[in-house]
């Protein structure tokens, strides 16, 4: 079952394309790993889905309703979540402040109470209830990834788009990072990753669309497209190295 379905969607900024016709879908239940160089769209496709952005053009359907006119809090009340490059905490609350905040605006309002004890869940889901009452500014990066990841399912979605969430991680944390993708997507959460760790997200996706200036270059299995001489030029800007000589 498709549960996203993403047509000619485009996006510019002045005279810069930032994302160029666009089509691709989601099935229900995967993980969809976004792939390609720097600059090629990737963070400016999943501001689109998420309602950060207005696109352009085209058009954007979620498990049957059409969202690109919606604002980013309607289309989290749909049931999709998104993390950020940069985690983006309130400075002013602890952890368990912030999930709690999150579970309050997510899907369904619940009143303090409620989130309060909701956040008990996806603290010790991601590992930092030791950690709870902390201020935020306390935290490792690593820490604010995870807590990144509880604000976000704290919104109980049915799909999450994650942004680089393994960026500037060591390889220990970049595996348990793994392993904990794994086990939100075994919760029937359905994935969409934005990821530079090519060893992750071959091991991660069932399937990777890899972008290049804007546009979609290769759709497929991880290691056949990660092979595939159109997604090699790419990343090692062959093509652009021939259109200059």
């Amino acid at each position: 079952m498709t549960i996203l379905e993403v047509t000619s969607i485009g996006k510019r900024f002045g005279g810069v394309v930032a994302v160029d016709d666009v089509t691709l879908s989601v099935e229900q239940g995967e993980v969809l790993g976004l792939v390609g160089p720097n600059g090629s769209g990737k963070s400016t496709l999943i501001n689109l889905l998420s309602g950060f952005y207005p696109a352009d053009k085209g058009r954007v359907v979620f498990d049957g309703t059409d969202v690109g006119e919606l604002t980013a809090h309607r289309i989290a009340a749909l049931g999709i979540a998104r993390t950020f490059q940069i985690p983006r905490p309130f400075h002013t609350m602890t952890p368990r402040e912030n999930i709690a905040v999150s579970y309050m605006f997510g899907r369904s309002p619940h009143n303090l109470v409620e989130a309060r004890s909701a956040a008990e869940e996806w603290l010790s889901f991601t590992g930092l209830e030791g950690v709870a009452d902390v201020g935020v500014d306390q935290l490792t990066l690593h820490q604010l990834k995870f807590l990144e990841l509880a604000r976000a399912l704290a919104t109980h979605p049915t799909l999450l788009l994650l942004d680089e969430v393994l960026a500037g991680l060591n390889p220990t944390e970049i595996n348990q990072s793994m392993e904990m993708i794994r086990r939100i997507n075994d919760r029937g959460i359905t994935l969409v990753i934005v990821e530079h760790v090519i060893r992750a997200i071959t091991a991660l996706s069932s399937r990777i669309v890899v972008l290049d200036q804007g546009r979609v270059v290769a759709t497929g299995k991880p290691r056949e497209v990660m092979s595939d001489p159109a997604v090699v030029a790419a990343y090692l800007g062959t093509k652009r190295r021939h259109a200059a000589g």
